[in-house]
């Protein structure tokens, strides 16, 4: 997890789709606790996700969700609205070209 001012981004790896989709949303469902508790506020609506890969790898993400206080994310990549999303200035896309 990388902390800023007014940003938070969570970096989640794993070898196999369903489980990396698993663990970040427990990841998420954590983060989420712990910013309430410190009476603080996430807004789901700017929060998305992109999953990174190989080029030659085109997993079948259509079934699968992150979700961030019960609302499904917005995901980024090639067959989405949205193709790449900016780090401190940097665009980033699915396979970091």
């Amino acid at each position: 997890m990388l902390l800023f001012v007014d940003a938070t981004t969570v970096h989640t790896s794993h070898s196999e789709i369903n489980t990396l989709f698993t663990i970040t949303n427990n990841q998420l469902d954590n983060l989420f606790t712990r910013v309430c508790a410190n009476k603080l506020t996430l807004k789901e609506s700017k929060t998305k996700y992109i999953v990174i890969r190989h080029c030659h790898i085109s997993p079948d993400l259509t079934e699968l969700t992150i979700t961030l206080n019960d609302t499904q994310l917005d995901r980024l990549g090639n067959d989405c609205d949205e193709q790449f999303f900016r780090f401190l200035g940097i665009y980033i896309d699915v396979h970091l070209t």
